[in-house]
């Protein structure tokens, strides 16, 4: 199950701007919190035919604001909540209200608590200046504020040192100067969130702060956006240079003259192109591509692995046909997907201005369908991209890929029933046992799916119910696949499981997601920094999170003869990365077990942020690997 990528809610599409700094009655007593289901749940009856609606203001609007504002401030209030992700989210939409109603005093209390969560110094720096630019005026803006809004934005840039902000300003920069967003807003509503809405006639929570960060883009930021750029534009021209690749000096390139060891490194994902990999495959030599099963194993035709589709059929076929469901040819949005990423990842490319200029002429069904299908492919070409990475620089690096489909993709995509997921459980354990029979020594697992997940599911298809039922329901989906994959990694203890922590800058061990949350001596969960070691913004964290590798602007592999390759990020892809480091220490010392690659990953690596992170170095960790080897009298 591919972490639900949630493309069908407001959620990433919106800008959005948290220690606890809310004051407390004598004697009042707060319940802690110590997982995302310990949260209060709230729904919402908005005075409105349509969520869209909502985003032109008026009273409904304002009335479902204030119920909101009086919602999170309790919340706060009651509660002793200590996960980051939650207190940014909490006051992050009362700093969006703040805006909305012009609440200058509103805005600095909250934008302290929600910097105090941060732990990159770029983002501390950078957490709220554009709201307090937009307070230069009133939402909607006057006729005139254009120049008082640039102003009060680069006063505050000015302060700033651009070897901390350089690039995170130039990200945002592009982010805001793209077209498109309206559409992409209006094509989720009209596709999404209004039919559930129609079905379950209220909104939950996580909806109604989505609705007030799109109301404030639309009317607050759209109308002053040239402004804005044109106060970035004024504090990057003159600063404007590369900052250094720490990762180039730290990669190792092995040879196949050191005498290495074939080591079989298996990618578990939506499927791999594995024509791409010609000459690095793992082969079952005993299997013939015969449509026959020649080794009784219960796999046909495995010959450089396995594959179940998305209805939980094995097939041979390692990755599946490009397929959106509406016919968009695979060339045509493979372009826009590589300009959707780059316009994510803030790169000013003219894939990402022809893929934000489309959208931005784009009808609400159009770019529903465009949102639909550049989904499809990031599916499609994940397993692909992921297995690049996880071979590099490793000659006995022997790919086996897994295939495990999923139909995620959609908008929405559907609720599966509780028997789809015991069989997405069942698949799992049987994957695991293919790979402990093969001999895997580390596989990557670049995805996930957390409780959390199912109930926004549950929501984007308009499944009824109190809140306390949807989460019960949301948490029996999870545990019919979850717990069948808990126990099959935990019963696999000499395979190496390498796990990307996620990317909703939460911490992994709150939020229960699996397999990020596991804690075993042979899982190594990873989260992303920037080509600096800067922690991404996005990436996910927490306890359980003992590595951390590059994880922006990554060249990769896509499916596909033809198809050259794209700039990826994500935790999907620090994840490979290290993967690629355990396969080269199994590599050069095959008696090694998965706790001893764990401690050389972690020993070799470089601290950050004040020792709270370790960036991998492969470098590092094969000279302690030599070096350890000589104490013991190894060669």
């Amino acid at each position: 199950m591919l972490r639900i990528l949630v493309l069908t809610s407001l959620a990433g599409l919106v800008s959005a701007h948290a220690a606890d700094a809310t004051p407390q009655e004598p004697g009042h007593e707060r319940r802690q919190v110590l997982s995302e289901s310990d949260l209060p749940q709230h729904r919402y009856t908005p005075d409105s035919s349509t969520v869209s609606a909502l985003l032109e203001g008026g009273p409904a609007f304002d009335a479902l604001a204030a119920e909101v504002k009086h919602d999170t401030e309790a919340t706060l209030r009651d509660y002793v909540i200590k996960d980051p992700a939650t207190l940014r989210g909490l006051h992050g939409t009362l700093i969006d209200l703040a805006v909305l109603t012009g609440d200058a005093d509103a805005l600095e209390t909250h934008c302290a608590a929600y910097v105090a969560t941060l732990q990159r110094p770029a983002d501390q720096m950078l957490g709220c200046i554009r709201s307090r630019a937009l307070l230069a005026t009133t939402c909607p803006p006057a006729a005139d504020a254009a120049p008082a809004v640039e102003r009060a934005l680069q006063q505050q840039l000015e302060r700033l040192p651009w070897d901390v902000v350089g690039d995170d300003v130039k990200q945002a920069r592009t982010r805001l100067a793209m077209p498109g967003k309206r559409a992409m807003l209006m094509g989720v509503l009209d596709s999404v969130v209004d039919p559930a809405y129609k079905a379950r006639g209220y909104i939950d929570e996580n909806t109604a702060r989505n609705v007030i960060s799109a109301r404030l883009d639309l009317a607050c930021t759209a109308p002053v956006r040239d402004a804005q750029v044109a106060a970035y534009d004024r504090y990057i021209q003159p600063n404007d240079a590369k900052r250094a690749d720490i990762w180039a000096s730290r990669a190792v390139e092995l040879r196949a003259d050191e005498g290495l060891t074939p080591v079989t490194i298996a990618v578990w994902d939506q499927g791999t192109d594995v024509s791409r990999f010609q000459g690095r495959l793992w082969t079952n030599q005993t299997e013939r591509p015969n449509g026959r099963d020649d080794d009784g194993n219960g796999f046909i035709d495995d010959i450089h692995g396995i594959g179940f589709d998305a209805a939980h059929r094995q097939t041979p076929e390692l990755l599946g046909t490009y397929l959106d469901g509406q016919g968009t040819e695979e060339s045509t949005i493979r372009d826009l997907s590589i300009g959707r990423a780059d316009l994510m990842a803030g790169i000013a490319s003219q894939a990402a201005h022809d893929f934000a200029t489309r959208l931005d002429a784009a009808s609400p069904e159009e770019a529903t369908r465009l949102l639909q299908a550049g989904s499809a492919y990031g599916f499609h070409s994940h397993g692909t991209m992921v297995s690049d990475v996880a071979l590099r620089g490793n000659p006995a690096a022997r790919l086996l890929a897994v295939r495990q489909s999923s139909d995620l993709w959609r908008i929405p995509p559907p609720v599966p029933s509780l028997n789809d997921m015991a069989r997405s459980g069942h698949d799992a354990s049987r994957i695991i046992d293919y790979l402990k029979a093969q001999h895997v020594r580390v596989v990557n697992i670049s995805w996930g799916a957390t409780p959390a997940d199912y109930e926004a599911l549950l929501a984007d298809n308009g499944v009824k119910g109190t809140p306390g039922e949807l989460r019960a329901k949301a948490r029996q989906l999870f545990d019919a696949w979850g717990t069948p994959l808990t126990e099959a990694i935990r019963n696999a203890p000499d395979i190496l499981f390498v796990v990307a922590a996620g990317n909703a800058a939460n911490d992994v061990d709150f939020s229960g997601g699996l397999p990020e949350s596991l804690d075993m001596p042979h899982v190594l969960v990873v989260g992303a920094v920037d080509r600096n070691g800067q922690v991404s913004g996005f990436s996910s964290s927490g306890a359980h999170v003992r590595v951390y590798a590059n994880g922006e602007q990554v060249s990769a592999m896509l499916p596909g003869t033809d198809a050259g390759t794209m700039l990826a990020g994500g935790t999907s892809i620090a994840a490979p990365a290290v993967t690629a480091l355990a396969g080269q220490l199994f590599a050069l010392y095959p008696s090694l077990d998965p706790a001893e690659v764990i401690d050389l990953i972690v020993q070799g690596a470089t601290t950050s942020n004040g020792g709270q992170h370790r960036l991998i170095h492969p470098r590092s960790s094969i000279e302690l690997l030599a070096s350890r080897r000589q104490g013991q009298g190894g060669r």
